[in-house]
């Protein structure tokens, strides 16, 4: 069975030296430089997305996407800096997307530009906080709320470098088509 299958759903479990361990037996104490740390929030951030991709998920496949994308914040609390941590919630705003729980989503996106602002974020960052939330606004068919955000996404992409304008264009595009 694999480590984070439980009976009857997902639990949390802690990677350290002895394995896999339930967080309910895991030591309290979680080292904030242990490198096992960043391996969840990586691991984690990169299963929700491939999941978020997934055509035709099950409902476990939706469980568990969520749950690896709330793994990858929580361990990227502990280990990352302010960055991992927006990135983490842009993580969970486009999982929550995929999941068709728009609120939820919609309180991600927030939270992502909430911290891209107060730390001044580079273009980059607030570029992918705003597309966050105007794919949000798109499938609440808020047509205002997503004009903002398209706005806010345009300026944004005005300010990256023509190297990041060359791969983030499509972006803009999808979403405006």
């Amino acid at each position: 069975m694999a480590p984070w299958a439980g009976a009857g759903g997902f639990r949390l479990c802690v990677l350290n030296s002895a394995g896999f361990l339930p967080v309910e037996k895991a030591q309290l104490g979680i080292i904030k430089s242990d490198p096992a740390n960043q391996i969840q929030a990586i691991t984690g951030n990169n299963l929700a997305a491939g999941l978020e991709e997934q055509a035709n998920r099950s409902l476990d496949e939706t469980e568990l996407m969520i749950f690896a994308a709330k793994t990858a914040r929580k361990y990227w609390e502990i280990s990352g800096t302010w960055l991992e941590i927006e990135r983490a919630e842009y993580r969970l705003a486009m999982t929550y997307l995929a999941a068709v729980d728009l609120s939820v989503s919609f309180n991600h996106a927030q939270a992502c530009l909430e911290i891209s602002r107060e730390h001044a974020a580079e273009p980059l960052e607030l570029f992918f906080g705003y597309e966050a939330l105007a794919s949000v606004e798109k499938a609440r068919k808020n047509e205002l709320g997503f004009s903002k955000a398209i706005e806010h996404m345009k300026v944004a992409f005005d300010g990256l470098s023509v190297d990041d304008r060359s791969w983030c264009a499509r972006y803009l595009s999808k979403l405006q088509a």
